[in-house]
Parts: C-alpha cells; structure tokens; sequence
C-alpha cells in the first residue's frame, strides 16, 4: 500500500484502511467482551496487549515524513520536553521538602502521562477514536505495563544523585537527537527526547496518536521506608539448601 500525506482528509483515509479499522474494531470488541464478562480477564488483556502493537506497526508503516508532520512533531516534542522538565522541578521539590523533615530513606518518583482528554485537534474525532485513546492511555484499564510508570519516570532515591535535565530527557549529559523512529534526514535537526522514542516504539502509541498531543497529566509520589529493627541484623536465608525438611 502506497503511504498517504499530511492533511486531515489522508489521515480520516489511513483510519478508514481495512487493516487499521479491523485491529481497532477487534480490541474494543475485546474490551466490550471483558467489561460485559464475555470473556477471560487475563486472557482478553493479553490479546489487546498484541493487537495494540499490531496497531502500532501498522500506523508506523503508514506514515512518511514530511513538513507538516515535522512541525507537528516539533511542537509535540516541545510540549512534551517542558511536561518532563516540570516534573522534574516538581518532583526534586518535593524530595527536599520531604527529606527536611529528617525522615529516613525517602524515594520519589515522578511521572509524566499522555493527557487523558482526547486531542480535539486530532483530525480524527470519532467514537472509535476516543475509546481507542481511553485503551491506550490507561483511562479505562492498564494494558500496558510499561507505562505504569508513564512515558519515562524520574527517581529520586537517598543513594544516587539527582539526573540532570538532559540526563533525564536523552539518557546522557549532552543533548541528544532519538530519531530512529522517523526519517534520519528530514529529523537530524530535532533533538528528539527519549520519551517520543518510548512512545512510538515500546508504550504501543503510533505516530500518527502522538503528533496532535499538547496535553500530559504528571504524577509525583514520595515514599519512605522506616523500620523498628537494624535491616543489617536480618538473617540471611539460603535458598540453595533444603533446610526446611528436617
């Protein structure tokens, strides 16, 4: 199949191709079996799980890099550098505010999510379209679990130092371009973060899911372990022996 171009009417065509309107058809029948108890829980989620990334190869496939969907992707990868960054301010306040307080082994964790509320710039706005957003976000249930801990988490833990912001948003010091995804060429200039590879590639999102997306939802949680014993005075026990048949 020849890929198709940028406007609004091509993309309503790649969402009308038999192959992407089976797969979508196939997982919210799925879902509607599992939430009406048609069918087996663990079994239904694991057939969605497959169906999502057969969905996601075959957007992929369809999509061909041009201008309109490079400033698209520009301003996506913006909003979601600046969605990263505040939650990496959030969650570095937060860890101090709590480890002030003299509480021991504090661990913090930050989170950044698609925005759960379906694009309204999206040119598909169709009922498929927003039970469809609702499987892939977690709005509705987790298939995913990857993405539990959302596009790509921040830890902040009493043992190691805090990540720096490109750390955080290339996994190195200096700044980096996570453009395998898209045409090398036409994206050299990018400097992709790492999330927009994680999406496209390992959390089941396609491209064509991501590009009109301004909107995140970010989630930043502190944990603190205390113990009314030394931990280092805890026994070890030795599994490689059969002590417990005497």
């Amino acid at each position: 199949m020849e890929p198709m171009k940028t406007d609004g009417d091509s993309v309503k065509e790649i969402f009308e191709t038999p192959a992407v309107k089976a797969v979508e058809e196939e997982i919210l029948e799925i879902m509607f079996n599992l939430d009406h108890g048609h069918c087996n829980d663990s079994e239904g989620k694991m057939a969605i799980r497959h169906l999502l990334k057969v969905r996601q190869r075959i957007l992929n496939s369809m999509f061909v890099m041009d201008d309109d969907y490079k400033q698209l992707l520009s301003e996506f990868n913006d909003a979601l550098k600046q969605a990263m960054l505040d939650m990496r301010q959030k969650s570095i306040a937060m860890h101090e505010s709590v480890t002030k307080v003299q509480l021991p082994n504090v661990d913090t964790w930050g989170k950044v999510f698609m925005g759960f509320n379906y694009p309204k710039i999206h040119p598909i706005q169709t009922p498929r379209a927003r039970k469809m957003w609702e499987v892939l976000t977690g709005s509705y249930d987790y298939f995913m679990p990857l993405y539990e801990d959302g596009i790509h988490p921040f830890v902040i833990t009493k043992t190691n130092k805090i990540d720096s912001e490109n750390m955080m948003l290339y996994l190195t010091e200096e700044e980096d371009n996570w453009n395998e995804d898209f045409d090398r060429k036409m994206t050299a200039d990018m400097h992709l973060v790492f999330g927009v590879h994680q999406l496209v590639s390992h959390l089941y999102f396609s491209i064509f899911d991501i590009l009109w997306v301004r909107d995140f939802y970010t989630e930043v949680k502190c944990e603190v372990d205390h113990y009314t014993y030394k931990p280092e005075d805890c026994e070890d026990v030795n599994w490689n022996e059969l002590d417990y048949l005497d």
